[in-house]
């Protein structure tokens, strides 16, 4: 699966160990937001497109939209990105935790895609800091990782992976990293289905599904990202 190099991690940067552990407090809800939005998509496909294959764009879009309305409560200065590979879109978050600049990308073969002819991604890929502000106190990014998501059978949510990029190019196929990992599911995270169909709000109820339940309705409200 996973054939992108893998180069010695530096002094300096943290190693897959640490950044879990520095991440562990929102592990759990990136899981249930993206789990969330993997439902939606395979919802929409059963609901309007019946065993046809919806377009990769279309589909990452879903996802994005409804797993935002809960990542974007997690971190400090949340974004959302288009990230473009030889024409594909691959929608992405970003935001930063605990001085971690964190991106979330969708990552077919659990490898990172290209930053096409993006210098500001490619700089993100070869771990150059970022400033964002807490306050009006102006903090310095100490690390980039990326949290990579994909599609599974029947728009399921395959396992996440963490990885820290090493060098940026503008395809896939030479970009490298220092590691990239299976992101453990969190503890008590049930691997069955719900019982009862999830909601946007109600993502304590959130699992990883293998089969459908009944569509869930939306939210009332409207949410508004950036």
């Amino acid at each position: 699966m996973q054939q992108q190099q893998l180069l010695p991690l530096p002094e300096g940067l943290p190693g897959f160990e640490e950044a879990l552990a520095t991440l562990d407090e929102i592990i759990l809800t990136i899981y249930k937001a993206l789990e969330n939005g993997a439902y939606k998509v395979s919802a929409y496909r059963d609901a309007e497109a019946p065993n046809e294959i919806l377009d990769a764009g279309f589909a990452a879009s879903i996802l994005r939209f409804h797993s935002s309305k809960v990542i974007k409560n997690i971190g400090t200065d949340f974004e959302l990105e288009d990230w473009i590979e030889d024409s594909i879109t691959f929608m992405g978050m970003s935001f930063y935790y605990k001085k971690y600049h964190v991106r979330i990308l969708k990552g077919p073969h659990g490898e990172l895609p290209g930053c096409g002819d993006s210098v500001k991604k490619k700089g993100f890929y070869n771990q150059l800091p970022s400033l964002y502000l807490i306050g009006t106190e102006t903090i310095e990014s100490i690390c980039n990782v990326i949290v990579l998501w994909n599609f599974g059978p029947a728009y399921n949510l395959e396992q996440l992976r963490l990885a820290l990029p090493a060098k940026g190019a503008s395809g896939a196929e030479h970009v490298s990293a220092y590691w990239n990992k299976p992101m453990p599911y969190p503890a008590g995270m049930m691997q069955t289905l719900p019982s009862s169909a999830p909601s946007d709000d109600g993502m304590d109820k959130i699992v990883k599904p293998q089969t459908l339940p009944m569509p869930p309705q939306e939210d009332e409200g409207k949410t508004n990202v950036r």
